[in-house]
């Protein structure tokens, strides 16, 4: 229960309607430029693995405990993958993972400029509270109603599933038989 009321708070609604401080914005920014730079550094491998671009030995383990325990994806499943493709370009390929990847990725590039002229322009608001809220809000909504059509309703792909266990990756060398 603690988790969920931590997860609100964060998320804006924790009946705090003071401005973001100067601190959020910096922290914010930060996140949003490790997401993006790591988006970059990574792939996803053909067996829908996550692993960095250049050392795809190096799988990334899955971090989905929802689909481990109860063998359904959550809301989220599929939107780091989603993230990782839209940061190569293939919008397709982000839209199958996640189809809520491409609106999750632009709420994350618009931190820049948000953040920045936050930071530039200390003590004026740039969005109002109600504002942030329900842009939160709308993400979040998105991503449940998403998920509630992906269980339900839409065919079921069993390889964009959430993968429940980080096989060996084997390279091929090039260049020698």
């Amino acid at each position: 229960m603690r988790i969920l009321a931590r997860l609100w708070h964060l998320a804006g609604f924790g009946g705090n309607n003071a401005p973001p401080t100067r601190q959020r914005h910096w922290e914010m920014l930060a996140a949003a430029g490790f997401i993006s730079v790591a988006a970059a550094c990574m792939q996803v491998l053909p067996d829908q693995h996550v692993a960095l671009a250049y050392l795809p030995t190096w799988v990334v383990p899955p971090t989905c405990p929802m689909h481990a325990m109860l063998g359904i994806p959550c809301p989220g499943c599929g939107l780091t993958r989603s993230i990782i493709l839209l940061a190569h370009g293939n919008l397709g390929g982000s839209l199958e993972m996640n189809r809520m990847g491409l609106i999750f990725g632009l709420a994350i590039l618009a931190q820049f400029p948000y953040r920045i002229a936050a930071l530039a322009r200390p003590g004026r608001t740039i969005l109002s509270r109600p504002w942030t809220k329900g842009i939160a809000a709308a993400l979040i909504a998105g991503l449940v109603i998403n998920w509630l059509l992906a269980i339900s309703i839409w065919p079921q792909r069993d390889e964009l599933a959430p993968v429940a266990k980080a096989p060996h990756v084997q390279v091929q060398p090039t260049g020698s038989p």
